[in-house]
């Protein structure tokens, strides 16, 4: 099993993931219990809220999933009037929850947020 990173090299990574993208908002990596590792917002977030919010969106979706024999998921997306809050599992060591415009290009998100998933693996 990986090990996790390191909070500073985390937030090095986040912060690298969130310049790339003008319609990204912010990232966090969350344990899956719901405690924050790192986090990197343009605008001030409440980091040990959004780590529980996601924790529960995983758990959620995991009940939902198992329930109507889809699996377990790989990532969940929720939209909202003002933007997206997408988050990805990163094997067992946590979650990606990443939060973007109205007007991101998901693909594009999407195809990044594997890129730092596979970096936090490694």
């Amino acid at each position: 099993m990986a090990e996790m990173l390191k909070p500073d090299e985390a937030r090095k990574l986040l912060q690298e993931f969130v310049q790339n993208d003008p319609e990204t908002e912010g990232a966090a990596f969350i344990t899956l219990d719901g405690l924050a590792v790192a986090s990197v917002f343009k605008e001030e977030v409440d980091d040990d809220e959004l780590a529980a919010m996601g924790a529960a969106l995983i758990g959620i979706a995991e009940r939902v999933a198992n329930d109507l024999g889809r699996g377990n998921p790989d990532q969940i997306i929720l939209k909202g009037t003002k933007g997206y809050t997408l988050v990805r599992r990163v094997g067992d060591l946590g979650a990606l929850v990443v939060m973007t415009t109205a007007k991101a290009r998901l693909g594009m998100v999407f195809y990044n947020m594997k890129a730092v998933a596979k970096a936090f693996e490694s």
